[in-house]
């Protein structure tokens, strides 16, 4: 049986400013685009492993790819409206949201199924030592900015961390391939690099003076060099045959995040400042 949890948190972003957190413009920007990019990603998803679905026979398997797909739905559902909160500021920004959407409509439309999950796993797979970067640097990218936008990137990461495994225990299911990964990296960077160039052109049209306040690369300064090099040494290596997501080093903070929801707290609002300036919620579990 799966341990994976379906969460509802209702994250809402009322009047959230484009700069979210005004110590860190450029990781704003950064959370930004991972809300759009967000939309249409797991969307995706979603879409190409319920028709993979269909091909599972073992139902333990087919258990955990549900659950996946559900919370991996509900991820799309929080950003888009975070994406709509932003649309109500700057209309134009609705184009951007379609244009992200079709991109990835098109991979799924032109493209086998077995690719479209294989990229799948293989992007997952990924996922945790970039987020494990970021959790384990939440307090310079994140802590002086709006709670609501925080906390719900931190949910989605600290989830993304628990599925890891799944979508390559699908594809594995399936498929069997796993030198297959391997193969189609260079067809999943230049697709995702593809996807980072239309969507920082989109805010460079509709929102040229944001993103003119700082460069994106700002984003991570005084961050140790030697953690960004941890994490691009375990982004390769999330990409060999070998590669095992359960055996991957995890950030001990999400176990804290997990351990704060099963306690009931409100996680809406769970790091960073809240709505009208006060502290975080639970300050006691800021330290490590």
């Amino acid at each position: 049986m799966s341990n994976l949890r379906v969460r509802r948190i209702p994250f809402e972003f009322k009047d959230v400013e484009f700069i979210w957190n005004p110590e860190n413009p450029a990781f704003s920007i950064i959370g930004n685009l991972v809300s759009f990019g967000a939309v249409g990603f797991e969307r995706w998803l979603c879409l190409a492993f319920r028709q993979a679905q269909d091909l599972i026979r073992d139902p333990a398997v087919r258990e955990e790819c549900e659950l996946f797909i559900k919370q991996e739905a509900i991820h799309s559902a929080v950003h888009a409206n975070h994406c709509k909160e932003l649309i109500v500021q700057y209309p134009e920004f609705a184009q951007t949201q379609e244009k992200v959407i079709d991109y990835y409509c098109k991979l799924l439309d032109e493209k086998p199924l077995e690719l479209n999950v294989a990229m799948g796993a293989a992007l997952e797979s990924t996922f945790t030592p970039t987020f494990r970067y970021i959790i384990d640097n939440r307090r310079s990218l994140m802590h002086g900015g709006d709670a609501r936008v925080a906390s719900a990137l931190l949910w989605h990461f600290c989830e993304e961390i628990e599925h890891r495994s799944s979508a390559l225990n699908v594809y594995q299911h399936i498929y069997g391939n796993r030198f297959r990964l391997l193969e189609i990296l260079p067809q999943s960077l230049l697709y995702m690099r593809g996807l980072s160039g239309l969507m920082i052109r989109e805010f460079v049209r509709v929102v040229p003076e944001e993103m003119a306040r700082a460069r994106l690369s700002e984003a991570w300064a005084g961050i140790p060099s030697w953690q960004k090099y941890r994490m691009l040494f375990n982004l390769l290596l999330s990409q060999t045959p070998w590669h095992n997501p359960k055996r991957a080093a995890l950030p001990r903070w999400a176990n804290k995040w997990h351990a704060a929801y099963d306690a009931g707290t409100d996680m809406t609002q769970f790091v960073g400042v809240r709505v009208g300036g006060c502290e975080p919620i639970v300050p006691e579990l800021r330290s490590e």
